[in-house]
């Protein structure tokens, strides 16, 4: 392979999972912005009185596995948005460093996908998945405890 086609080869490579990261962070953000809607905004509508809740039967605990569940469940699809943003990302570095010995004149070795580096940005995770989690517990609480 000459070495203008392995460049292209991994421009393309690297242009592509920066692409698919950039994408699904996006995606990501919506997603932490809907849950938070859907919290605030069904605790909002039971306080303003536009909606009511019985005051018999097992609700309180509908209510507590409804939102416990949601909220496992959108930290669980979170999870696995940033396990994924974090292996294109670090593909895109790699092959990135390839493209630089390629650049400078040295040999290019075969592109190597390491998985070291990965939880760099799993603060972001973790913050996430806290404030998700918080506002479940929150939102039941105050829709039960009412």
């Amino acid at each position: 392979m000459e070495e203008n086609d392995k460049f292209e080869a991994l421009k393309y490579l690297s242009e592509t999972h920066r692409s698919l990261h950039n994408k699904r962070q996006q995606y990501e953000w919506k997603i932490i912005f809907a849950v938070i809607t859907f919290f605030v905004t069904t605790v909002g509508a039971v306080y303003s009185r536009k909606v009511s809740l019985p005051e018999t039967g097992p609700i309180k605990f509908i209510v507590w596995i409804v939102y416990l569940s949601f909220g496992i469940a959108t930290v669980c699809f979170l999870r696995s948005i940033h396990t994924a943003n974090g292996r294109n990302k670090s593909f895109a570095e790699s092959v990135e460093k390839q493209i630089i010995q390629l650049v400078n004149n040295k040999t290019v070795s075969d592109v190597s996908f390491s998985m070291r580096g990965f939880r760099k940005t799993y603060w972001a995770f973790y913050w996430q998945a806290s404030l998700t989690i918080l506002l479940a517990i929150a939102a039941a609480a105050m829709l039960t405890f009412s």
